[in-house]
């Protein structure tokens, strides 16, 4: 099964997200044919920046802003409260710019799964060991630490360093949870709302390879960035 993620744009209509040829061909108009074409037509529109140090110069200088300003502006904005222009190029640079149809974002890996009764069941079973102990309302301490090889801690990190470079800004997401008939529900996995409004994305279960208690119902979240 494919898992697919789009991106659905001011107008309405819904493009492969990452970027890929099919994208390109969306908002330009274009009818390119090849991963050749696609990189030649990118070349054209992308505006080189020198030096490359924030977000937005390594979009711009790699894609150019028409493709840049839609996906990523808005988006960037009310994920962070940050412009492009505040953040590290390092921060964009892993993300795919396609220039195949291939709408995935790993398309080359070998394994990809969600486990069969979901998250929380797979935790369950991991933390029911006789070798781990679970202790909730309990505050950190360094003395945990010792005696183990490793700590796989899930503490705010400026808090785990006692705040020696200042307090980290975070963002939150929250989830709105809905039923729907499956017959009419949407076909696509993820949905990217990379426009100003409050939403970031849909999820539609029924499209993930996992079993809904009900066949012929499934549910969607909505995340609202907070």
């Amino acid at each position: 099964m494919s898992i697919e993620s789009w991106a659905l744009l001011e107008d309405g209509r819904k493009v492969p997200l990452p970027v890929n040829l099919d994208t390109i061909n969306a908002v330009f108009g274009t009818g390119l044919e090849t991963a050749d074409d696609a990189m030649s037509y990118l070349a054209s529109v992308a505006l080189p920046r020198s030096p490359v140090i924030s977000a937005e110069d390594h979009l711009y200088s790699t894609i150019g802003k028409e493709l840049t300003d839609p996906f990523f502006c808005p988006y960037t904005k009310k994920m962070w409260q940050l412009d492009l222009s505040e953040m590290d190029a390092a921060v964009v640079r892993r993300l795919q710019i396609r220039t195949d149809r291939d709408p995935r974002y790993f398309p080359t890996d070998t394994l990809q799964a969600l486990p069969t009764d979901g998250y929380t069941k797979a935790f369950e079973r991991i933390l029911d060991h006789d070798r781990i102990s679970v202790r909730l309302s309990t505050s950190f301490s360094r003395d945990y630490m010792a005696g183990y090889d490793a700590c796989f801690n899930s503490m705010p990190i400026d808090e785990l360093y006692e705040f020696d470079l200042g307090e980290l800004p975070y963002r939150s997401v929250r989830f709105h949870v809905s039923d729907h008939l499956a017959e009419t529900a949407e076909g696509l996995a993820t949905i990217n709302y990379t426009d100003a409004g409050p939403y970031t994305r849909e999820t539609w279960w029924h499209v993930l390879p996992v079993e809904l208690p009900l066949k012929n119902r499934t549910g969607s979240a909505f995340g609202l960035t907070v």
